[in-house]
């Protein structure tokens, strides 16, 4: 970067989408509401990504042990978030456990623990996930192929007169068939990847 600029500062407001199908710029670059042929999960807000990079040092005995380099650590990416509301399809995304009302056919009921109990293997339940800005042209998005929910380890859903009911979301991402695992930048730029197809 040859000077300061202070159009590449970003706020980066944005929605998940599960199992995209078009990732790219073929649609809209510009319109929050495209879905990029998947499901768009409910408004999301106070999103947290842990990129999983990490370095260990390597000591020297011969310099009372001080660290003369480091290696690379690959760690597990995460992503978290809150969904504001009780959106059906996060319910359906995050839980291991949901069926649909026997009253109102259209709406979900968590169940615990459920059919899947201790010991199901959560891998099963894993999506492919994409976070896209609402501004897909200059803004950077984030798209993990393979995703596994882990509602069990984020922070409480809250009810109350005083707070909006949020859904806390949280997915951990796994290789997928090709040893992938996270990829950060513009969407038309992920779509050039070829993990999602």
């Amino acid at each position: 970067m040859a000077g300061l600029n202070n159009k590449l500062v970003h706020r980066v407001p944005g929605r998940f989408v599960i199992n995209p199908t078009a990732v790219g710029l073929a649609q809209t670059p510009r319109d929050p509401d495209q879905d990029y042929g998947g499901t768009v999960l409910g408004n999301c807000d106070r999103v947290r990504l842990t990129m999983g990079i990490g370095a260990g040092g390597i000591t020297a005995d011969e310099f009372g042990g001080d660290e003369i380099d480091f290696v690379l650590i690959q760690r597990s990416v995460v992503v978290s978030f809150l969904i504001e509301g009780w959106d059906e399809d996060t319910l359906e995304t995050m839980f291991p456990n949901v069926t649909t009302g026997p009253s109102t056919a259209d709406r979900k009921v968590i169940q615990i623990p459920g059919s899947n109990k201790s010991g199901y293997l959560l891998s099963g339940d894993a999506v492919t996930l994409l976070y896209a800005p609402d501004d897909a042209e200059t803004q950077p998005g984030i798209l993990i192929p393979k995703a596994v929910p882990l509602i069990f380890f984020a922070e409480e859903a809250r009810f109350s007169v005083i707070s909006t009911l949020n859904v806390p979301a949280l997915f951990q991402a796994v290789r997928d068939a090709n040893n992938n695992t996270c990829a950060i930048g513009k969407v038309e730029n992920l779509s050039d990847l070829g993990w999602v197809t």
